[in-house]
Order: C-alpha cells, then sequence, then structure tokens
C-alpha cells in the first residue's frame, strides 16, 4: 500500500479523471506540467530525441539504430495514411 501510495504522490499530475475532449484540457495539462504533443508526425519524431534513446536503450527495448528504424517506419506508414486520405477528398 505504500509503494501505491507513493507513486500516486509522485505522478498524481498525470491522473485526469475528466472529460478528456474538453477543449480546455490541453491548457489544464500544461498547467500541471505534462509535456504535450499537438501532432502525430512530432511525436513520432521524439522517437530518436537524447533523452528517449537513452531510456530506450537502459530499459532494453531497443539502441539508436533500432529507434531510428522504428520512426522511419512509423513516419513511412503516417505518411502513407496521410496521403490516402488526401485522395479520397
Amino acid at each position: 500500500l505504500a509503494i501505491t501510495q507513493d507513486l500516486l504522490a509522485k505522478h498524481d499530475k498525470c491522473v485526469f479523471n475528466g472529460n478528456g475532449y474538453d477543449p480546455e484540457w490541453p491548457d489544464e495539462a500544461v498547467k500541471r506540467g505534462i509535456w504535450r504533443i499537438d501532432a502525430g508526425c512530432d511525436a513520432i519524431n521524439e522517437m530518436t530525441s537524447a533523452k528517449n534513446i537513452k531510456l530506450f536503450g537502459e530499459m532494453g527495448v531497443f539502441n539508436e539504430k533500432e529507434g531510428g528504424a522504428r520512426r522511419t517506419v512509423m513516419l513511412e506508414h503516417y505518411i502513407g495514411q496521410v496521403e490516402m486520405e488526401a485522395l479520397t477528398m
């Protein structure tokens, strides 16, 4: 119980039980200190930021080269989706 209480106290700013579709939520998230990325392609590009490469390496998820490859695949998939949507217009 003590471990759970400690984790909740440390990460309470990320707990949100309200309406995530409320237009005011993004501003509330910033007030809580939650880093926000508004575009999918920007989020994908963060996969290869220095802090994320370090984190992924320490956790044994993937190394820098693997992270770059994952980023490339995700961006190609994103581009394909956007292109498909544009072609249906």
